[in-house]
């Protein structure tokens, strides 16, 4: 994953009427295992509706046997550590995240993006 990954409009802003876009770009053109890898998000329109905030997910769809990677989700960041060389495959959503006028919450999602990164030995 060396360049910025972005997402076709799926959600239109109750704010703006403009559509979510995504953007992904990763902190650093290299992962190395056992050290933190970032994967930046950006939200167009940057500005979310009162009410709302952002969820990210991560689905792990394969990994190196015995190194499942330590995730920990965010917005605007993903922080990842691989804990050996090798190849994992991911699935990254996000979605916008409100209160429903029952006590629950609505959840809509706006991107969705599989992705592998190649893990490599300093």
């Amino acid at each position: 994953m060396s360049s910025p990954v972005i997402a076709r409009p799926q959600v239109v802003s109750p704010v703006t009427h403009e559509p979510y876009t995504v953007t992904l770009a990763p902190s650093e053109d290299k992962a190395y295992a056992r050290e933190p890898y970032f994967i930046h998000l950006t939200l167009f329109p940057k500005t979310l509706p009162p009410g709302y905030t952002v969820s990210t997910l991560v689905d792990l769809l394969e990994y190196p046997a015995g190194a499942k990677p330590e995730i920990l989700p965010g917005f605007p960041a993903i922080q990842l550590k691989m804990m050996k060389a090798g190849t994992y495959k991911m699935s990254i959503r996000l979605s916008l995240i409100s209160k429903s006028s029952c006590a629950g919450v609505d959840a809509t999602e706006i991107f969705e993006k599989a992705l592998t990164i190649k893990a490599t030995e300093r």
